[in-house]
């Protein structure tokens, strides 16, 4: 396992990963199986070596061993040093597939949407993580959705031009009560969808606009000064990432990706269209929209780092013109 994440390039990884269950059915055989969110959650926690990924189609995160303690949008956000940090919202409709056959030592699943885009990896190299991806049952293919990937309690998106006046009311309203977690629970529910309609409208002290040309110099400062942080990788659906404290930032023609070890973020920086600094709860959050208005990433820091000191970085970062505020 370790010598198939030498082999990794994060750039590469980012552009040229299979995007959709297409795809990856030309790349081998797949096998749909009985499993939701919580059951790549829960088989997630049992996992040590395996070699798990997350894209959006802007950022990719990547990271060696298996997930943290089970959390879903319903428990308090727990930011792990150790393992992998994944959130999921229990709601989501998504498919789960077997990417290497039950053949041989190795074997791997994979998770999309309903309309087939992927979203997260996890592949094992033999062993008790091979066994444990295993315990999952077959079915046959599912129906078509003509739908698409839905949530029961997410209403139909609105266009980016239609400003929600309930939700804005409703956030501005909650916003100062509201703890780190439940500000990260958005991005989970529609990707980040009615947040970043709302934004513009939570007031100048709440939320406000930075230059996203910074966002390169910003990550390799906090970097070089060991300030540990978790770029997290926003899907709808679930949050995913590791906590870095150290690495190894580079940058070639639009990616730019840190390596540290096992670990591995990556970002499309042409696809940021818009960056937030948003104050959530007694932290500050870095928040990354891209042209649709879903969410690419939230940047948190380490839950032992110094709030005081992140706090006023983040608010150090150039700010956007008032009037070029809207996301």
């Amino acid at each position: 396992m370790s010598q198939l994440h030498k082999n990794i390039c994060a750039g590469t990884l980012l552009m040229e990963t299979p995007r959709t269950i297409d795809d990856l059915c030309a790349t081998g055989g797949v096998e749909y199986l009985d499993g939701n969110l919580e059951s790549i959650a829960l088989l997630g926690t049992q996992l040590s070596e395996a070699l798990i990924s997350a894209h959006n189609g802007a950022a990719f995160a990547s990271g060696l061993g298996g997930f943290a303690s089970l959390q879903s949008t319903a428990h308090p956000f727990r930011l792990s040093s150790r393992r992998m940090t994944f959130q999921f919202h229990p709601l989501a409709s998504v498919h789960v597939l077997n990417t290497a056959g039950r053949a041989g030592p190795k074997t791997g699943l994979a998770v999309s949407d309903m309309r087939g885009n992927l979203s997260l990896r996890l592949d094992t190299n033999g062993g008790y993580d091979t066994n444990v991806i295993r315990a999952m049952d077959c079915i046959p293919e599912p129906p078509e959705n003509p739908r698409g990937f839905e949530y029961h309690s997410v209403p139909d998106e609105l266009p980016l031009n239609v400003i929600p006046l309930n939700a804005v009311r409703s956030a501005r309203h909650r916003w100062s009560q509201d703890s780190s977690a439940s500000h990260l629970d958005a991005f989970c529910q529609d990707g980040g969808l009615s947040r970043a309609v709302t934004l513009p409208y939570i007031g100048q002290h709440k939320a406000w606009r930075v230059i996203t040309e910074v966002l390169p110099s910003f990550l390799t400062y906090l970097l070089r000064h060991n300030i540990g942080f978790a770029p997290l990788v926003a899907t709808r659906g679930f949050l995913f990432g590791n906590v870095l404290k150290k690495g190894t930032a580079h940058k070639v023609d639009s990616v730019f990706w840190i390596a540290n070890g096992p670990q591995t973020f990556a970002l499309l920086l042409d696809q940021v269209a818009a960056a937030w600094i948003t104050i959530c709860g007694p932290t500050m959050h870095l928040e990354l929209y891209g042209m649709d208005g879903r969410a690419i990433s939230a940047l948190v820091p380490d839950r032992n780092e110094d709030w005081k000191r992140w706090n006023t970085l983040l608010a150090s970062l150039p700010q956007v013109r008032p009037f070029t505020q809207r996301c």
